[in-house]
């Protein structure tokens, strides 16, 4: 199956939403309390890529709170080192 490199930002002792950056340079602020225990145990707590699935990211999408584009410079930061 494949998978796809994902930016999440989630910090377990905060009460901000996490997000999801895709390599589309989309940002999905998204509910964890939407997303299964699988998906859950995956993202919780991580800052960092990740590789999800595309049902995985739809699961993420489907949950989401909002929407935004993410700048060039920002994209180029978190995702020129690693892909």
């Amino acid at each position: 199956m494949k998978k796809f490199p994902v930016y999440i930002s989630h910090n377990q002792f905060g009460y901000a939403n996490p997000s999801a950056i895709s390599t589309s340079s989309n940002e999905v602020v998204f509910d964890m309390n939407k997303i299964s225990e699988e998906l859950k145990a995956k993202v919780f707590g991580q800052i960092g890529i990740v590789e999800l699935t595309r049902a995985e990211m739809i699961e993420i999408s489907d949950a989401r709170t909002a929407v935004r584009r993410v700048g060039a410079k920002m994209f180029e930061n978190i995702f020129k080192k690693s892909y």
